[in-house]
């Protein structure tokens, strides 16, 4: 019998939140208007509700698509997450510049995301989740 560690609350939101951002990249793609759907809000509701358990995903962990595209920003804001770790995209990294080039650049990518992150402001994700 192999040993299992058992997670906290705190380690399975983090696990959780780290996955949900590669659903809610499918469920934008898989939007009929390729921006937003119910699914997606869904799936966001639920980011905004780990990241209240465990504290946002660091941006460093999230897709370029959605990281380049603002909907990492977008997410936690309309969640009321505050996120001091931000990237700095007046000074690129290596990494983050080799990204821009492979997948395409911020700019590319934040008007590909802007009905993405309308959608995100129109959204309204203040009923925390509660257990009571």
């Amino acid at each position: 019998m192999s040993a299992t560690k058992e997670l906290s609350a705190v380690e399975f939101a983090r696990v959780e939140q780290e996955m949900l951002w590669a659903d809610l990249h499918d469920a934008v793609r898989a939007a009929v208007n390729g921006q937003w759907s119910i699914r997606a809000g869904q799936v966001a509701w639920r980011i905004i509700n780990a990241a209240r358990v465990a504290g946002p995903t660091p941006w460093r962990s999230v897709s370029w698509s959605l990281l380049a595209g603002d909907v990492w920003r977008a997410v936690y804001e309309a969640g009321g997450i505050e996120v001091s770790d931000q990237p700095q995209w007046d000074a690129l990294d290596d990494s983050l510049a080799r990204m821009s080039r492979e997948y395409g650049s911020r700019e590319e990518k934040l008007a590909e995301f802007a009905g993405t992150i309308a959608a995100l402001q129109a959204d309204d994700f203040s009923d925390a989740f509660s257990l009571d």
